[in-house]
């Protein structure tokens, strides 16, 4: 659910009707430096809607990848860090 001001002014429970679409610009996207053209992991945690590029490592900038390479930390390693929010 989408609302201008914010939960406080929700007197009653939502229930959509049809199929629900939420479209984000490619000004967004690209602010947030995820390829307009790229897949997008959606996550529901509470209190938020996370929306990422399905890879995060691709945020990651290459200079930071470099050392974690020569530290030898796993990508995989990056990434669940990464999705817990740097946990």
């Amino acid at each position: 659910m989408l609302t201008k001001d914010g939960i406080e002014g929700i007197t009653e429970p939502f229930e959509p009707v049809g199929e629900q679409e939420i479209v984000i610009s490619h000004l967004l996207l690209e602010a947030a430096k995820i390829p307009v053209d790229g897949e997008l992991d959606i996550q529901c945690v509470p209190g938020m809607i996370v929306i990422s590029s399905l890879d995060p490592l691709e945020s990651v900038p290459p200079c930071l990848m470099e050392l974690f390479d020569e530290l030898k930390i796993d990508h995989d390693v990056v990434r669940d860090v990464l999705r817990e929010g740097g946990f």
